[in-house]
């Protein structure tokens, strides 16, 4: 495989640059600036919550997943104004955002995201999808864009992207009809994990570990796992613990069975797992992620809310973001979005999305989704959120 890394011409990396220092942010100034002018929006989060002491706006509306690295910087995926998927960067206060995949040929051209540090600073790992497109994509066109988009990963391929965003490397060269999700370094080693689609009818799942390296041939992979730990038919890869012995998935026998999705801890020496989330429960839990110091765990939740769980399918079920502590005990509560009468309530039906941790432990980087009437069912509006931990 070629894992050669490839740049854009340099004059257009130099008009880049050029924009990029006049503006501060050129590739997404304008419309930053049109949504701080309507401030009374929906999307819009300044103040405490009902538990958290303080929730910030940091993107509106075109929000989408985060991952804040050990560089204190925020790596996210967002729409830009022709609903396309591109990968940025910003500050914790989401100051000096900038769109980093458009400054790479190759993957200005595709939706992109899902984006993880490498802990160096050195890399961007992400999904970008860079398959030839299907018939659906004539017949249903809204469909397929949103299978493909960074959220579902179908006919996705893993990439590695330079900290500047103008070199780029495919790391994985699947097949039509396959696909990939949520990739994250380990924190200590050279690991890399991720979830990956090995079939589509029937859907089947399955979490991959490898080694990662960057040598004379350019960013590359090696001894390639694959992990099915519970024979389940979908996986979906979140994090390493602080030391890189545990990973945190989350689960469902059926795949689309929100319902029943539940977070599951594996030690990778011995493939052991523990459920931390009760299976027997008709609740969808997903998205969670370790503390810095690995004695918390954060992720959201449909438990405690009044809804009809049939919807899930639909990408309707209203969830919340909750902590425990590593072992699953002490469950709690952190955010009331979907509680009338709550600070941070907001009438649309709010669905709380990936997370990550501040270096510091204090804070999370968080994407909420809000469905308001009207909105298609293909359509993903949201915040990302700076949330203050009690």
């Amino acid at each position: 495989m070629n894992y050669r890394l490839s740049s854009p011409p340099l004059i257009a990396r130099r008009v880049a640059l050029a924009l990029l220092v006049l503006s501060g942010s050129a590739c997404c100034w304008c419309w930053v600036q049109a949504q701080t002018a309507d401030a009374s929006n929906i999307f819009h989060f300044t103040g405490p919550g009902k538990i958290c002491p303080q929730i910030v706006s940091l993107v509106e509306q075109r929000g989408g997943r985060v991952d804040w690295g050990a560089n204190n910087l925020i790596a996210y995926d967002c729409t830009d104004d022709s609903n396309h998927f591109q990968t940025w960067v910003m500050n914790p206060d989401g100051s000096g955002a900038h769109c980093l995949s458009n400054q790479n040929q190759q993957l200005a051209a595709l939706d992109n995201g899902n984006p993880a540090w490498h802990p160096s600073g050195n890399y961007i790992v992400l999904q970008a999808s860079d398959m030839p497109a299907v018939p659906m994509a004539t017949t249903n066109p809204a469909r397929f864009k949103r299978v493909t988009s960074p959220g579902m990963g179908f006919d996705n391929d893993l990439w590695l992207l330079s900290p500047n965003g103008t070199l780029a490397s495919q790391l994985t060269h699947l097949a039509k009809r396959q696909g990939v999700l949520h990739p994250h370094f380990a924190h200590r080693s050279n690991l890399l994990l991720w979830s990956e689609m090995e079939t589509a009818m029937p859907q089947k799942w399955v979490m991959r570990l490898a080694k990662f390296a960057v040598g004379d041939n350019g960013p590359e992979l090696s001894d390639i796992q694959t992990l099915d730990p519970l024979g389940n038919a979908f996986y979906e890869t979140h994090c390493f613990s602080p030391d890189d012995r545990y990973i945190l998935f989350s689960t469902t026998k059926e795949p689309g069975d929100f319902q029943h999705m539940t977070i599951v801890r594996m030690e990778l020496a011995t493939g052991k797992t523990v459920t931390l989330t009760d299976p027997a429960l008709a609740q969808w839990n997903e998205h969670a992620q370790y503390s810095p110091d690995g004695s918390r765990i954060v992720w959201m939740s449909s438990a405690g809310i009044d809804q009809d769980l049939t919807q899930a399918t639909k990408g309707l079920v209203k969830t919340d973001y909750w902590i425990m502590n590593a072992d699953g005990s002490n469950k709690r509560r952190l955010t009331y979005f979907n509680e009338p009468g709550a600070p941070e309530y907001r009438p649309s039906k709010n669905i709380a999305s990936d997370l990550s941790w501040s270096p510091d432990g204090k804070s999370i980087v968080a994407d909420l989704q809000m469905r308001r009437p009207g909105d298609k069912v293909d359509d993903f509006p949201g915040s990302i959120l700076r949330i203050t931990l009690p």
